[in-house]
């Protein structure tokens, strides 16, 4: 099981199509390897939480689950150094 203190950790910094706001943030927030997804105001539209043992999990995380959900127009992934 992943939890807050797995050793890996990810900020994905989100935009999305403005009709696609809550949808996008719902579809985040169903996915078990994310741990949060939260609407912010700024650049970015949603910041979003990924946790993961490894590095690659993070990696498999954004481009097959988070980039591929209808209406994100664009993603900046901050990877934690420590």
């Amino acid at each position: 099981m992943i939890t807050i203190n797995s050793p890996e950790r990810a900020f994905i910094l989100i935009n999305v199509r403005p009709d696609s706001l809550e949808s996008v943030q719902a579809k985040l927030r169903a996915n078990p390897n994310i741990a949060m997804a939260d609407i912010v105001y700024g650049p970015y539209d949603i910041i979003a939480v990924v946790i993961a043992v490894e590095i690659k999990e993070i990696t498999n995380v954004v481009l097959h689950d988070i980039r591929r959900i209808d209406g994100i127009v664009e993603t900046l992934t901050c990877i934690k150094v420590n």
